[in-house]
């Protein structure tokens, strides 16, 4: 075994805006974001050709420009969007691990893949839908069922995806057989009419590809896949889905 090796840190961010909209008021917001980044990555690898790699990574995500005006859009009459001068940043929490293993002499392998996300004060939309006309202190009016949207910081997000393969040698036809399988898991949140709104995004692959070598003559390629993908929400479940595919390729 190689001895493994190993990196830890930190950094640190220091940022200042300003912005001096002219329109809808001319007021001045002057923000500071102050932010601690750490890292850590770590890697072994063994005498037989395995290894492992894991990393962590903290980084923030500031608000954009258009996120931070306080200035209404009102190009789409029904879906109106008006910016926050209060905004935090967001800060994201990432890893990554992965391992691999070849055995050459039985002409195996296997690879597998894991990453997470979470985010705290994730920038998120927080929508409001009327029920009647509605006339704001902007001046304008919202048509009946129409939407008005600002940006809010908001907990609640994660993802998670895993990959996997295993490969090996077919002898009685010849070829190599891989098989595979992806599963992913993502929660991101919202508000709709003041109730906090999360929408749970599943996804789930599976698949093989075999690949012939019989000879310089004789060659083929096969493969299959099937994808399942169901999308939940919590409070608006009109927008909720389940979508199937089946793939098949031959080459």
């Amino acid at each position: 075994m190689i001895s493994p090796s190993g990196v830890v840190g930190i950094n640190y961010e220091h940022t200042e805006n300003s912005i001096d909209p002219a329109f809808p008021l001319a007021e001045s917001s002057d923000r500071i974001y102050r932010n601690w980044a750490p890292f850590a990555l770590y890697r072994k690898t063994y005498e037989n050709k395995s290894n492992i790699f894991a990393l962590y990574r903290g980084s923030p995500n500031l608000p954009s420009a258009s996120e931070l005006k306080n200035v209404v859009d009102v190009s789409n009459p029904l879906q109106v969007n008006v910016g926050n001068t209060q905004l935090s940043q967001v800060s994201s929490h990432r890893f990554i691990t992965r391992f691999n293993t070849t055995n050459t002499d039985k002409e195996t392998n296997f690879f597998a893949f894991l990453e997470g996300q979470a985010r705290q004060n994730r920038i998120a939309n927080a929508t409001e839908i009327v029920r009647s006309d509605t006339a704001s202190s902007n001046g304008f009016v919202l048509p009946a069922r129409g939407q008005i949207s600002h940006p809010v910081n908001l907990d609640g997000y994660y993802s998670l995806r895993t990959f996997a393969n295993y490969g090996f040698r077919v002898d009685f036809i010849k070829s190599h057989l891989n098989l595979n399988s992806t599963l992913a898991y993502t929660q991101n949140s919202g508000e709709i009419n003041g109730l906090s709104n999360f929408s749970r995004n599943n996804g789930w692959n599976l698949g093989f590809v075999v690949a012939s070598n019989i000879s310089e003559k004789v060659d083929f390629t096969l493969g299959a896949s099937s994808d399942f993908n169901w999308v939940i929400n919590t409070v608006n479940p009109d927008q909720n889905f389940d979508f199937r595919a089946y793939i098949l390729k031959a080459g």
